[in-house]
């Protein structure tokens, strides 16, 4: 199995140019790779008799150690603890060899420890390696996973280059844990300047590898990919954000990694930061070169790459954050827009007020922001997550705020205001000309995923469309020094739980796209959640349930809940111990991950959702599922807009890692495209269904864009047949069979052309 790390493009509403003009028909397989056993060879590892603590390379416990592998104890909380109760053991090692093209490396599987701490993991296990003479200036340590669909596997970079041995005889400690594997898992380590490449050679004159990576009887994935050399630091999901639903700081999301953007000639781009020194970049790629150039940003101070929008003529807009406070709790922090062209040369920049008066921002916040550019009315809609100055109470609180901005200028037009707090996720689209849904993830002001349209009325109009369960106090004593009464009804789990709540958990992540606009002008919100969604009883840690996928539909008038699903009623305790109610209607459960087993670490949950609506009646999905603490796999699903599964959940045959807040675009003709990093390479990756064409005949009838208003006043639309359709020239057949979406009537869709002329449209792939 080929095992790459993906990032998803941000902006997913905005229909790129058809990539009609791409063949994908010659691109060739991606190299195969294989594990071969070499034997019997296997050992198990203590992993308790060597720590970090007290390290020393040269004299590794025997028990900790099979030929140039080993297991080691890593630190916690500053000390280590390789006790039964607070480490696992017993790892298995076998002999292997990895072979790659025509390069064969040794390889080690590494099995799950059979003995696992008893009271909490605290010291988790971690691998080591003793690195073969001569010795090279680094090392990077790779996964290897075989599939089980023949011929398709394949390698991953888990360890940053750069680990770098004293001598050939000593062991060098790794940051790769085995103390969570899902399953059996190979590893080996080999000089970082070492080939190990899946992708095959460039054409002659050309800088860019193209290969079809799999494909399956729903899916096709192909990609090009170009090297970027060793001289930056790409963010790795795998690395660094390698958070499961069980820890604390997976609850707040991230900021947006990769934006992808284009100029004229059906050129691409890709506006990234480089983690180390924060420098921020575009690198435009076309089918044969690539060129990176770095965009003009403030060296005075480090600043995070916020969020990011281009537009058709390839001008783009960024907007940074100082990456660190002053420390004082009321001074300002820096926030900035900048917008160049697609040289970078600088067009306009402004600074922000953000004193308390203005967009208020003391300190930047995980959960970062979203930027969208509607080029029909010159606005960008903003959703801008941050920690406030300090309030009147000492405090310094979080939230988010709606923003609309001029893309001329780069001026606030409205700030709209908050629209949750605290937010612990957001994403923003182009609803129509000046007009802006996003949607973010509230912990109490409101409690849920919360939807907003902006601007109406000079303000916005939201609407909370799903909502979940509280954990409550487990004394009678609140913080604030009032005394509550017990909460019997939800505690009956061993745990005595009172009458008042303070709860930041959301057991919830949104989608990214969160909101995906349907034909009619009602969106489809599709989220992470625990089921039931609103028993306060299963409330004693972060992850209480599998995450399963959810879904819920808004009506176009934002205030009515249309889809049909599950209806529930509850509510919480507030701080102060007054009631508050909570419902939730319509909402449709789409995976099924039970909790029927009575180990927790084997439960599987959904996380890092992407979506696309790559037809008028098709939605993809794909996520990864995880443990409570470590990656499994990646899935895919495909549902039709009211949530019918017409592709049952299924394992990609290669493990997609995910950012955590990118999103998927799609083309014009249905092509869903999103940014990937195998460790030196960027990637563009292209999706589509396999589809089973349906036949075409010359009276078949499509929507043609069209209506017409008839003497009544009913609003009919356009039909035309793939007859009429075949006669019409090569640019107008061209013209309509781009088009996606169909005409939606009360219950049914007027197909577009692509969906019934496929012969004259040639639309299956």
């Amino acid at each position: 199995m080929l095992l790459l790390t993906l990032f998803l493009t941000s902006q997913c509403l905005a229909l790129f140019p058809s990539v009609d003009s791409i063949n994908f028909d010659d691109w060739p397989p991606i190299t195969i790779s294989s594990f071969t056993k070499l034997g019997e060879n296997r050992k198990a590892l203590s992993g308790r008799g060597t720590t970090e603590c007290t390290f020393n390379p040269s004299n590794i416990n025997t028990s900790d150690k099979y030929r140039d592998i080993g297991v080691y104890a890593g630190m916690y909380s500053g000390s280590c603890y390789p006790y039964e109760g607070y480490s696992d053991a017993n790892f298995v090692v076998e002999l292997g060899e990895v072979t790659v093209g025509s390069n064969k490396f040794e390889a080690y599987i590494v099995n799950p420890p059979k003995t696992l701490a008893t009271s909490f993991l605290a010291s988790r296990g971690k691998l080591m390696f003793k690195l073969s003479a001569p010795l090279a200036s680094s090392y990077t340590v790779y996964s290897f996973k075989e599939s089980s669909s023949p011929g398709q596997s394949g390698v991953s970079t888990i360890a940053h280059a750069g680990i770098t041995p004293n001598n050939s005889k000593e062991f060098v400690m790794t940051d790769v844990e085995v103390s969570s594997l899902p399953e059996p898992t190979i590893f080996f380590v080999i000089p970082s300047d070492v080939d190990v490449s899946i992708w095959p050679v460039p054409a002659s004159g050309s800088t860019t590898s193209k290969a079809k990576i799999f494909s399956t009887d729903d899916l096709i994935l192909y990609a090009k990919a170009f090297d970027l050399g060793n001289s930056y630091d790409l963010f790795n999901p795998a690395l660094d954000f390698n958070l499961g639903p069980q820890d604390h700081n997976h609850a707040y999301g991230f900021r947006k990694i990769f934006t992808q953007v284009s100029k004229p000639g059906g050129i691409e781009g890709i506006v990234w930061q480089d983690q180390t020194d924060y420098k921020i970049y575009v690198t435009w790629e076309t089918n044969k070169k690539h060129k990176t150039i770095n965009l003009p940003s403030t060296q005075s101070e480090n600043q995070y790459l916020a969020a990011a929008a281009g537009n058709a003529n390839g001008d783009i807009i960024y907007i940074t954050m100082s990456k660190d406070s002053k420390g004082d709790k009321t001074t300002p922090s820096t926030v900035m827009a900048r917008k160049v062209s697609s040289d970078g040369t600088l067009l306009k920049s402004t600074d922000y007020d953000t004193s308390s008066s203005g967009l208020n921002v003391y300190e930047y916040f995980a959960s970062g922001s979203s930027l969208v550019w509607d080029e029909s009315s010159n606005k960008l809609g903003w959703m801008l997550s941050r920690k406030m100055t300090r309030h009147s109470d000492g405090l310094n609180h979080q939230g988010c705020i709606a923003v609309v901005l001029n893309s001329n200028n780069l001026q606030v037009i409205s700030n709209l205001g908050q629209t949750s707090g605290h937010s612990w996720n957001n994403f923003v689209s182009v609803e129509g000309p000046g007009k802006f849904v996003a949607v973010d993830l509230g912990d109490n002001f409101p409690r849920g995923i919360h939807a907003h349209r902006f601007p109406v009325n000079n303000g916005k109009q939201s609407k909370v469309v799903y909502t979940f369960k509280t954990r409550h106090g487990t004394s009678a004593i609140s913080p604030a020094g009032k005394t509550y009464q017990p909460y019997n009804e939800i505690s009956t789990g061993g745990v005595q739980f009172y009458k008042w709540s303070n709860d930041n958990s959301v057991y919830t992540e949104i989608a990214q796209p969160a909101a995906i606009q349907l034909d009619n002008g009602s969106h489809v919100m599709i989220f992470a959640g625990e089921f039931p969604s609103l028993d306060n009883g299963m409330t004693e840690d972060y992850l209480n349930a599998p995450r399963n996928i959810g879904l819920v539909t808004l009506a176009k008038d934002f205030s009515t809940i249309v889809s049909t699903g599950v209806n529930s009623d509850g509510g919480f305790y507030t701080f102060v111990g007054s009631w508050s109610a909570l419902s939730n209607r319509g909402i449709k459960q789409l995976t099924d991950f039970t909790s029927g087993v009575s180990n927790k670490n084997n439960w599987d949950s959904a996380t890092r959702v992407k979506v696309a609506k790559i037809s008028t009646d098709k939605i993809v999905i794909f996520y990864e599922v995880w443990s409570p603490t470590s990656y499994k796999r990646t899935e895919y699903m495909v549902i039709d807009p009211s949530g019918k599964i017409l592709v049952q959940p299924t394992d990609m045959p290669m493990s997609i890692r995910l950012a955590p807040t990118d999103i998927l675009k799609v083309s014009e003709d249905g092509v869903a495209s999103f940014i990937g990093f195998d460790g030196s390479k960027l990637v563009t990756f292209y999706m589509t269904l396999t589809k089973d064409c349906p036949l075409q005949t010359p009276k078949k009838k499509f929507w043609n864009g069209s209506t017409r208003t008839k003497n009544n006043g009913v609003v009919k639309a356009v039909k035309k047949t793939c007859l009429w359709l075949e006669k019409r020239s090569q640019k107008y057949k061209n013209k309509l069979c781009r088009r996606t979406e169909g005409y939606a009537l009360k219950k049914s869709t007027i197909p577009p052309a692509r969906e019934v002329c496929t012969d004259t449209c040639n639309s299956c792939p």
